[in-house]
């Protein structure tokens, strides 16, 4: 497919719901590094044989100390990742209140010990102390890009707010979407501008954005692709979603295509079993009235 018949693919983050009081912007937030499950599943097994057959193999030295340090530490982080897959919120919100003036922020912050809560937290921000940032890099697939807010924390220190965390897949010069770097970046700054209006009385269009509720196979399979192998949704043919035209997908097919189908069908486990994330009733009542 050539670049000039792509689409300007459609937002993964954005406003869900506005009025004049309020608005709330879903975010882009990856649930996971590790893409879903079954990395981490699979590097369970292998860590934990190791770790009580390593000495015999190798000899009870004082090397044999420092590899099982490292093998339990391994084991561990792939027990983290699990639990932050299984656990993330379904969705995350950024609620603005105009009349407030104020900033809403749904927080998941898991920390390193897998045995605590992780409960979803809710910072609340002044408006006129936020800032933007709008950034590029390399991500899993391809390249990667950033929206995000920028907030004074208590120590002086500043806290960071990912509206939206995109990353280029292998195949996006194929896919039906485009996810050119300057198009995003476009999307970012038209996004702030659009929400500094807001805050200033400005009730400029906008277009919604639908949570779903859904998640069916193939939307999960789709979610999946996209940050992966090509920007696709359900309405796109399986053949599409993984494009089987391009000769170098065939390379890595034998690990990505099971690897995604795999995730998508824990994904949809996982997301229909999650609850919406909440607010708390204070913070409910005050982010959405104007009364001070």
């Amino acid at each position: 497919m050539s670049k000039k018949t792509q689409r300007k693919a459609p937002p993964l983050f954005g406003v869900v719901a506005v009025n004049d009081i309020y608005c709330d912007i879903i975010r882009n937030v990856p649930r996971s590094e590790w893409l879903g499950v079954t990395m981490p599943l699979l590097t369970l097994i292998p860590f934990l044989l190791s770790i009580f057959f390593i000495g015999p193999i190798i000899g009870y030295s004082p090397i044999f100390i420092l590899v099982e340090i490292i093998l339990i530490l391994m084991f561990y982080s792939s027990i983290h990742a699990l639990r932050v897959v299984i656990t993330h919120p379904k969705t995350l919100i950024v609620r603005l209140n105009r009349k407030r003036h104020r900033v809403y922020v749904q927080t998941y912050r898991p920390t390193r010990n897998i045995f605590a809560k992780w409960p979803v937290e809710t910072l609340i921000y002044d408006w006129k102390d936020i800032e933007a940032h709008f950034s590029n890099g390399s991500g899993t697939a391809g390249s990667r890009t950033w929206y995000k807010w920028q907030a004074p924390s208590t120590d002086g220190k500043k806290n960071w707010i990912i509206i939206s965390d995109d990353n280029a897949p292998l195949f996006y010069q194929v896919s039906r979407f485009s996810t050119d770097i300057a198009d995003t970046l476009l999307s970012y700054a038209e996004s702030w501008a659009w929400c500094r209006n807001y805050m200033n009385g400005l009730m400029t269009p906008v277009h919604l954005i639908s949570i779903e509720n859904n998640y069916s196979f193939k939307y999960c399979v789709t979610r999946l692709s996209s940050r992966m192998l090509s920007r696709v949704n359900e309405q796109d043919k399986w053949t599409t979603i993984f494009p089987v035209r391009n000769p170098f997908f065939w390379l890595i097919s034998f690990i990505m295509v099971p690897t995604i189908l795999l995730d998508a069908l824990a994904m949809r486990q996982i997301m229909r079993r999650l609850p919406e994330t909440p607010w708390s009733d204070e913070v409910q009542s005050e982010s959405t009235t104007d009364k001070q």
